[in-house]
């Protein structure tokens, strides 16, 4: 077995794309050609013949012409020697030898089929032509098809790889070409189907070096196809189109998604119209990693109308995928669409730029919704009015004497600004308040605060304990102390709290104690912040001295972890809830639809929910977000068991992080959440105080709830999935499963965040009665 010199022998014809050509009228051709014969095993086809039967039929289409007819005129038309008639062709590629018409004959013959789709004058326009396609794993379809309708006389080929066998899903041709350059590969294809067409090839691909060859070598192009991978390419081809006023045509085959740029219609047209007008360019050939790309290629390929399949895949790329996807049927689709613009382009029947969609699925697709993706239709609690709010006050007030003092409503205003300005889950601030004979109530909107995370308003309960933290602060500022009446209706839930104030120098028993350190000052000034710089440790006499804090809202313990092992620990526990957050269809909902607030106009319309720039996400990562929007990406992502980057942010947040700090109390009760609240407020406001970032990173908590105190709402496999979690969670932090986990959240040194949330005004919150 003598393999290594059978492949030596097939390596040295790698290169050739080329056939060679015999006329046998020539005395030195005939030479040739009888060597070649005497050189050895070759494959020879001779269907001269019948070549000549189709001439004839196309030169007289309105006769039937016998057999007999038929073998006279061709004796006629050839002369006494038909092996001479015409041309031999050699692929030494295959060692096949073709006896075809010569080129003009040929090309007869060949186009006929296409009258008069391409008249004779149009299709003699089109020969004259010259394309250049860069990028042949699609751009293969796009130039066999262009051959196959003869609608160029040349065409220039550029791309630097070589075919493998993933190019085999979409690309045509034989297992036998693997290792070959995909160059070569496609320039032996066409000259398979007509040798007559002029080929030149790029086997480095399109560069800066070359770019002038390729667009001006012997003459300039009359159209470039794009379909390279290399995003400075794309930009430095139409640089180049733009300048010598060269069309640029481009199909991403998700959706046939076809751009036509007429450089040579509008000479100072924007680059992909416009989509890219805000991006650095010159960035581009330095740019590596599929992280450092998506920013680039999202506004090419557009974000908003991707297929939910691509951009799943486009979450996965780097992590379950190689690469972006691409199917045959869209190559092969997108490669006919291109053909026949191009077509009407060269005979001037077709003057538009633009972005064009040829969506099979939505034009083929079912026209019957098959059922919701988020899950079943959420039933939201009833809205709290004012009426319903004030229904119970009297019953309170009869049953409770009356405020002695009454301080005037500016003042309540105030205070309940301030109050206004505690943290909330999703920003969803889920408070109400009421005015009434001197005493504020404190009421909780279940409608505003509904959320999958919020399991049995736990959240809502941390949420209100820090807005009445702000609110006991801010009356120290104006000589008040408050007396607090915590969940006085047994029948009524909503109602949280009733506050009595009284003036500093008569205040009595029961009056919530001086917090002292001028922690009122920081209310406004505190925030969420989700950078992620180098990590700094921090001195353990300010992790006493919050721990001490915190630790003063009884039945409240801080626990804190410093070792960079523990905390990348933490982190990935986060991010795997993070993943299950994204993935489950009520909590996606909750997240994308009612939390976030995907522009400024709409935070600041809300005043709620999260401005997505006050995540601190990178512009890949903020890309990936809006993917997730999309229900179907979702279920698709859920459906492959895929999405795991989605733990990547929490795990990079981690890692920045001095410590992490868990405050627990001693059971599961509305009043602990409550205090639980209050103690994260003061916390926070002295973690401000002393200059440092702070960031709740509570999503686990919100599933470790939901295993220890309901059977349902977790499948069996997320239940075990969670248990795992949770074990892992209290080895690191050291705590029993008897006292429960309410805040966990990071502290580090960062600047200050790029945006903050909005909060309601006052007017949205208080009601006076």
């Amino acid at each position: 077995m003598n393999i290594a010199v059978h492949k030596k022998k097939t390596g040295t014809l790698s290169n050739i794309y080329r056939p060679d050509f015999f006329r046998l009228q020539k005395p030195a051709d005939k030479e040739r050609f009888t060597a070649l014969i005497d050189s050895g095993p070759l494959f020879l086809h001779d269907e001269i013949f019948g070549q000549l039967g189709e001439l004839l039929k196309c030169r007289h289409p309105s006769r039937q012409l016998s057999r007999e007819e038929s073998e006279a005129l061709i004796a006629e038309h050839t002369g006494p020697c038909l092996d001479e008639y015409g041309v031999w062709v050699y692929y030494p590629w295959n060692a096949r030898l073709v006896h075809l018409l010569d080129k003009e004959e040929f090309a007869e013959v060949r186009t006929s089929r296409n009258k008069y789709k391409i008249t004779s004058e149009e299709q003699a326009l089109l020969s004259s032509k010259k394309v250049g396609v860069i990028g042949l794993s699609v751009g293969q379809s796009v130039a066999v098809t262009m051959a196959m309708e003869r609608s160029f006389g040349e065409i220039r080929l550029a791309d630097f790889d070589i075919l493998e066998l993933t190019n085999l899903n979409r690309i045509r041709t034989g297992l036998s070409n693997l290792g070959l350059k995909k160059v070569i590969a496609v320039a032996r294809e066409i000259a398979e189907i007509d040798p007559f067409l002029r080929v030149t090839i790029f086997d480095e691909g399109l560069t800066e070096e070359n770019m002038d060859t390729f667009f001006t070598g012997g003459g300039v192009l009359d159209a470039v196809i794009d379909e390279c991978d290399g995003i400075d390419i794309k930009i430095a081809c139409r640089q180049k189109a733009r300048e010598l006023g060269v069309p640029v045509l481009m199909e991403a085959s998700d959706k046939c998604t076809i751009d036509v740029e007429r450089f040579d219609l509008e000479p100072s047209r924007s680059l992909l119209h416009g989509y890219i007008d805000h991006l650095d360019i010159s960035r581009l050939k330095h740019l590596k990693t599929n992280e450092e790309k998506i920013p680039y290629l999202a506004p090419m390929v557009g974000i908003d109308t991707m297929s939910a399949r691509l951009k799943a895949s486009a979450l996965e790329v780097g992590h379950s995928i190689t690469t972006w996807p691409q199917l045959a049927s869209a190559v092969v689709m997108g490669g006919g669409a291109l053909g026949d613009i191009w077509r009407r382009i060269a005979l001037d029947q077709f003057r538009e730029s633009g972005r064009y969609f040829i969506d099979m699925e939505e034009l083929t697709g079912n026209k019957t919704v098959q059922g919701s993706l988020t899950g079943e239709k959420e039933i939201l609690p009833a809205p709290l009015t004012v009426s319903g709010m004030a229904a119970g006050l009297d019953r309170y007030l009869s049953e409770r004497r009356e405020a002695t003092f009454a301080p005037p409503e500016h003042i309540i205003r105030e205070l309940v600004r301030a109050a206004g300005m505690a943290p909330s889950g999703g920003n969803s601030q889920p408070w109400k308040w009421v005015y009434k004979k001197g005493t504020l109530f404190l009421f909780l909107d279940k409608q505003e605060a509904y959320s999958y995370m919020n399991f049995r308003d736990t959240a809502s309960y941390i949420a209100l304990g820090a807005a009445i933290e702000n609110l006991v602060l801010k009356a120290e500022q104006y000589g008040l102390r408050i007396k607090g009446d915590y969940f006085p209706l047994p029948d009524n839930d909503s109602l949280t709290s009733a506050f009595s104030f009284h003036e500093s120098s008569s205040a009595g028993e029961g009056v919530e104690p001086v917090v002292e350190g001028g922690l009122a000052d920081f209310i406004e000034k505190r925030h969420t912040n989700r950078k992620f710089p180098p990590r700094e440790l921090l001195p353990p006499a300010i992790l006493d001295e919050l721990k001490g804090i915190a630790e003063t809202i009884p039945g409240v313990r801080l626990t804190y972890i410093h070792a960079l092992d523990e905390i990348i620990e933490t982190g990935k526990i986060i991010g795997i809830t993070d993943r299950y957050r994204i993935l489950t269809p009520e909590s996606n909902h909750d997240f994308i639809q009612r939390e976030m607030r995907w522009t400024e106009e709409e935070a600041v319309s809300s005043r709620t929910g999260m401005d997505v720039n006050t995540l601190e996400l990178r512009e890949s990562e903020l890309i990936g977000l809006k993917f997730i929007r999309d229900p179907e990406v979702v279920s698709f992502i859920s459906k492959i068991n895929g999405g795991h980057l989605l733990k990547n942010a929490s795990v990079k947040n981690a890692a920045a992080a001095s410590v992490f700090g868990l405050l627990t109390v001693p059971s599961f009760s509305s009043m602990n959440f409550l205090n639980g609240g209050r103690a994260s407020q003061r916390l926070w406001l002295k973690a401000t105080q002393l200059g440092l970032a702070f960031h709740p990173m509570n999503v686990p908590l919100a599933y470790f709830a939901r295993l220890k105190h309901e059977s349902s709402g977790l499948s069996a496999e997320r239940r075990a999935e969670v248990e795992a979690l949770y074990s892992k969670f209290r080895k690191i932090f050291g705590h029993s499963a008897e006292r429960e986990e309410i805040y966990l959240f990071r502290l580090f040194k960062a600047e200050e965040p790029s945006v903050r949330s909005y909060r309601k005004q006052v007017d949205d919150i208080l009601t006076c009665i």
